[in-house]
C-alpha cells in the first residue's frame, strides 16, 4: 500500500480529500463504492457534507446533484472528514459535523450507540466515522496527549452524551481512538 501522496496533498478546497479517496480505492474491495457528499433520513434530516463516503454499491443506490453524491442514511458504512491542519477551529468544526451525522435516523431509529471493549453488535445501523489531518498545529513532542486533551475538551462541551468519533488520525503523529480513551503514535522511519 503506497501512501506518498498523503505527505504533499494538503491543499485547499475539495483537492485535498482526493488523495484519501484514491488510496481507499485503490485497496478496498471493488463492491464498495468511495465519494464525497451528505447523507439524509427518511424525516429529510441533511446530515453535514462529508469528503469520503464509503457504501456497499451492490446494495444501494446514490442520487448524484452535480459531483456530489446523496446517500440514504441507510447506506453509509464509513464516513470520514479530510482536513489540511488540525487545530482547535478545525476540530471544533469537525466535531459539530459529526454530531449533525450521529442525529441522523436510519429507517426512522436512532443510531446505534458505540460498542466498547467487545460488546456485542445489536440489530441497528451504526457508522464509523473518522477525522483525517495531514498536520496538526501541535507540536510533536507530547503530541498524543496535548491532542487527546483538546479532543476531550472539545468534545465535553458538546450537547451530547454519546463519542461522535471513531478515529482521528494525524498523518506522520499517530491515531487516537476516543472511545478509549487511547492512542498511538506513529513510529517515523528514515
Amino acid at each position: 500500500m503506497k501512501s506518498e501522496s498523503f505527505q504533499h496533498a494538503a491543499t485547499k478546497g475539495t483537492e485535498r480529500e482526493v488523495p484519501v479517496q484514491d488510496f481507499l480505492r485503490g485497496n478496498l474491495p471493488s463492491v464498495y463504492r468511495i465519494v464525497k457528499g451528505e447523507v439524509v433520513d427518511l424525516f429529510e434530516k441533511h446530515g453535514p457534507q462529508l469528503d469520503v463516503m464509503i457504501f456497499d454499491g451492490q446494495r444501494n443506490f446514490p442520487f448524484y446533484s452535480g459531483e456530489s453524491c446523496v446517500l440514504p442514511a441507510e447506506a453509509l458504512l464509513v464516513s470520514i472528514e479530510v482536513k489540511s491542519q488540525l487545530n482547535k477551529k478545525e476540530l471544533e468544526d469537525a466535531l459539530e459535523a459529526a454530531s449533525r451525522l450521529r442525529k441522523l435516523k436510519p429507517v426512522r431509529l436512532d443510531l446505534c450507540p458505540f460498542r466498547e471493549r467487545g460488546e456485542p453488535a445489536d440489530e441497528r445501523y451504526r457508522y464509523f466515522h473518522c477525522l483525517f489531518a495531514y498536520t496538526t498545529d501541535l507540536a510533536e513532542g507530547e503530541w498524543l496527549s496535548k491532542e487527546s486533551a483538546r479532543l476531550t475538551r472539545l468534545t465535553n462541551s458538546l450537547e451530547t452524551s454519546t463519542p461522535v468519533l471513531d478515529r482521528l488520525y494525524v498523518a506522520n503523529r499517530g491515531l487516537i481512538i476516543p472511545t478509549e480513551r487511547r492512542g498511538i503514535v506513529e513510529k517515523q522511519y528514515s
